[in-house]
């Protein structure tokens, strides 16, 4: 697993898993909402953020941004959840602060 920071050439990837992730996980938004988020995130959201993209194997599986000392964003592509990714992100920001 390698954590790298992400360019602009990595917002597809990242784009497929927060979608990925999102639809898994937050069945309380509507499609709408979706919809509004991902025309949002490429152009207003990660250029704002530090954006991490964690890669197995040369696949990105996860991405997290920070802003300062804030975890701003962890998603993680479905088909890798509950295999320790979020937590090796999360230890990631701890021991780096203001990464």
């Amino acid at each position: 697993m390698e954590i790298r920071a992400a360019s602009e050439a990595d917002y597809a990837a990242i784009l497929r898993i927060w979608e990925n992730s999102v639809r898994a996980t937050h069945d309380f938004l509507k499609e709408e909402d979706l919809q509004l988020y991902k025309r949002l995130i490429p152009t207003e959201y990660l250029p704002q953020l530090k954006v991490y993209v964690i890669d197995d194997d040369g696949q990105p599986t996860a991405f997290f941004a920070v802003s300062d000392d804030n975890l701003e964003m962890l998603f993680v592509d479905s088909a890798y959840r509950g295999k320790g990714i979020g937590t090796v992100a999360l230890q990631y920001v701890l021991d780096a602060p203001g990464v």
